[in-house]
């Protein structure tokens, strides 16, 4: 619809705003007009049959108490005969038994029926018939001792309602018609003075369409226009000598601008050019970098790795207890510097995308029993109760990286063994089937030092730990949740390292 409007002219906007007016009023003054003339011809028909039925019941009273149905069929014919609309006159006895009719068509009667009913193209007129009506009427004096007037019968009249329907349609045509003659003069005297108006706001919009054309050395005609519309002629004739004039301007400030554009994009595209070359060197520079990190994990892990055995081979010799100490602290140092390798190897893997999960079967039970017994010695070694609670409902074979996930659970273990010092640590295993996936959720509980809010959010960060002085009391490079985390989410699950939990999916 707003886009119909948009569409029109003025000449036709204003045709509809001088018929929109009469059409409403004349369809609200023709509605009510029609409604009382149909109201008045159904009243005045209504008032004509009971007029009708109540001078046929006073007519009928001698028949009807003596039986003669020759009178009756003479008022019968009489009636039809006098009034056109009369389709069929009943007499009917005291107990509603029909005395005598003059049509052959159905009609639904009894004493129990309103005085007046409707059906389809028939009004129906009943009225009871008193023996007393005839006799007061005749000798006024016996009125005054009559007794009760008694009820001796019934007479009914049926009207057609055709006629009634012909006259209201002949009535909702006239009106129609004169509604449709007031529209028809009402458009014509529009046009005639609406074409007045549109002829010169015609000619301004096509001065307005050729200035937007581009034209700007357009100008309205003010000669033969007055009042508002020429003074709006002589604006448009201002505005259009200022347009050319600032689309001049204009046009040499394009100019100027278009050659700083090009001075300043030239500029650019050398800058575009330098920092594509910075970029393939920083990224040269990354490749390098994590080349060289993996190559010197490798290199270190091998002496490291024999210095951690000949350690241990030492412990085994007889020694003092000075010696036995140097021992120990070279075991420790060493097997902490490897895990740190073992974490920086890890970490540059995940972040150049170069490990490959495997889908290999495994029993997770006997795998999760046997990491369990890995974390044992360290727990015992510091005094600690190490529990598993795994779901007895956990299938016994899975299809997924059993690697991997025992990599996260070691960094869940030993993160929690690492900062307790007493109580306990337990490690519980849920499981979740859906379809063919099983989604399997590792937590750990423990009874150690516990971590704020505040450095919670801090946990992902590579070589970033919750406290400064963590690194000093129980060592470690702050990898081991990143490489946990990281896991996870390459296995499409969830992990929530505040409360020491993961979600991995694998397949059953």
């Amino acid at each position: 619809m707003p886009g119909t409007r948009s569409r029109l002219s003025i000449r036709h906007r204003v045709l509809l705003l001088s018929i929109i007016p009469m059409l409403v009023l004349a369809t609200i003054l023709g509605s009510y007009f029609i409604y009382s003339r149909l109201s008045d011809n159904t009243d005045k028909l209504i008032e004509r049959g009971k007029i009708m039925v109540d001078l046929l019941a006073s007519a009928a009273e001698f028949g009807v108490i003596s039986g003669n149905q020759y009178q009756l069929r003479v008022l019968s014919q009489k009636t039809r005969y006098s009034h056109a609309e009369v389709l069929d006159v009943l007499f009917y006895d005291d107990t509603f038994n029909l005395l005598h009719r003059s049509g052959q068509f159905a009609v639904e009667l009894s004493a129990e029926s309103p005085a007046l009913q409707s059906t389809s193209g028939q009004w129906i007129f009943l009225s009871p018939i008193f023996s007393s009506a005839l006799l007061a009427d005749n000798n006024p004096k016996l009125s005054i001792h009559a007794p009760e007037p008694e009820q001796i019968g019934w007479v009914a009249v049926v009207l057609s309602a055709h006629n009634n329907i012909a006259t209201r349609q002949e009535m909702l045509r006239n009106s129609l018609l004169l509604i449709s003659l007031g529209l028809m003069l009402t458009a014509i005297l529009a046009s005639r003075f609406g074409r007045r108006i549109t002829q010169p706001i015609r000619g301004l919009s096509q001065v307005v369409e050729r200035l937007e054309a581009g034209h700007l050395d357009t100008r309205a005609a003010t000669t033969h226009t007055a009042g508002e519309l020429g003074l709006l002629a002589r604006g448009i004739n201002r505005m259009a000598a200022r347009i050319q004039a600032s689309s001049q301007e204009q046009e040499q400030q394009i100019n100027r601008a278009t050659r700083q554009l090009t001075s300043t994009l030239r500029h650019l595209e050398r800058q575009n050019e330098e920092l594509t070359v910075a970029r393939r060197q920083a990224d040269k520079a990354n490749r390098s970098k994590d080349e060289f990190l993996a190559r010197m994990s490798h290199e270190l892990r091998t002496p490291l790795t024999s210095v951690l055995g000949f350690s241990r081979l030492l412990e085994q010799t007889e020694q003092s207890a000075e010696q036995r100490h140097y021992c120990s602290i070279i075991n420790q140092t060493s097997s902490l510097l490897l895990t740190i390798i073992d974490d920086i190897l890890d970490f540059s893997r995940l972040q150049s995308d170069a490990i490959q999960l495997e889908q290999i079967p495994f029993d997770p039970t006997l795998y999760f029993n046997n990491l369990l017994q890995m974390q044992a010695p360290m727990a015992l070694e510091k005094g600690l109760q190490l529990r598993s609670e795994l779901d007895p409902e956990l299938p016994p074979a899975l299809l997924g990286d059993p690697t991997r996930i025992g990599q996260i659970l070691t960094n869940l273990l030993s993160n929690a063994i690492k900062f307790t010092d007493h109580g306990e640590v337990c490690f519980r295993v849920r499981s979740q089937r859906q379809d063919s996936i099983c989604h399997i959720e590792l937590s750990v509980q423990d009874t150690g030092i516990g971590i704020s809010e505040q450095q919670q959010q801090h946990l992902f960060k590579a070589f970033i730990q919750a406290d400064n002085t963590i690194s000093r009391r129980f060592g470690g490079s702050g990898l081991g949740l990143v490489i946990a985390h990281r896991l996870t989410l390459l296995m499409g699950g969830t992990s929530d390292s505040a409360v020491k939990r993961a979600r991995v999916p694998v397949l059953t």
